[in-house]
């Protein structure tokens, strides 16, 4: 079982260019995914708005963390030593870099060394991913596709969190493999992605 996980800010397009990947299971991200029924369940006890949000931010963290974990359980009793590939929209680092960032009120530095213990706690957990990709664009695309999909825009708080997480990713970028769609169409980008979940770590 190989493991790829696909990371970028909102709007940035990830889901449209994972669900153009042949060849792979696909694993939505938490909020979208209906992997059984305990995850249904507690995604809906997190369910105060876009980003999770409940005022809870400890409880919220550690309960996507243990949802993280449960969901590798889950395919690794699936899959196995399987030859599949497990591309999975958002993972660890999501969990990290924007429970981080509610955490740290607005401070980069403590949400950036907070992010990296999160990560490293994760770790403990369940295994890296075999890679990492970053997919990245311009913020006013990336914002006109959230207004979008969205049938809105997003509220001061929201911004200054996807803000916020966008500077966070952008600190990590050694962690990546990056597919920037300024310089990808989407034919080439998709190609990247493939690229990514062909190549050995």
């Amino acid at each position: 079982m190989r493991w790829v996980t696909v990371e970028g800010v909102n709007g940035v397009g990830k889901s449209h260019l994972i669900a153009q990947v042949p060849d792979v299971v696909r694993l939505a991200e938490l909020p979208d995914c209906a992997a059984d029924p305990l995850t249904e369940r507690l995604m809906a006890a997190l369910g105060g708005d876009r980003f999770l949000r409940t005022g809870f931010p400890l409880a919220e963290t550690f309960t996507l963390l243990g949802l993280a974990a449960r969901r590798f359980e889950l395919a690794r009793r699936a899959y196995g030593d399987s030859a599949v590939t497990i591309l999975e929209d958002r993972g660890v680092d999501t969990i990290a870099i924007y429970q981080a960032a509610i955490l740290s009120n607005g401070d980069d530095d403590r949400a950036l060394e907070l992010a990296l213990r999160l990560r490293a706690m994760a770790a403990q957990w369940r295994p890296p991913p075999d890679r990492t990709v970053l997919v990245v664009d311009d913020d006013q695309t990336c914002l006109a596709r959230w207004n979008a999909r969205e049938g809105r825009s997003p509220t001061p708080s929201e911004r200054s969190l996807m803000r916020q997480a966008s500077r966070l990713y952008q600190r990590l970028l050694q962690h990546y493999t990056i597919i920037d769609r300024r310089e990808l169409n989407e034919q080439q980008a998709v190609q990247a992605l493939l690229n990514a979940c062909q190549e050995h770590s």
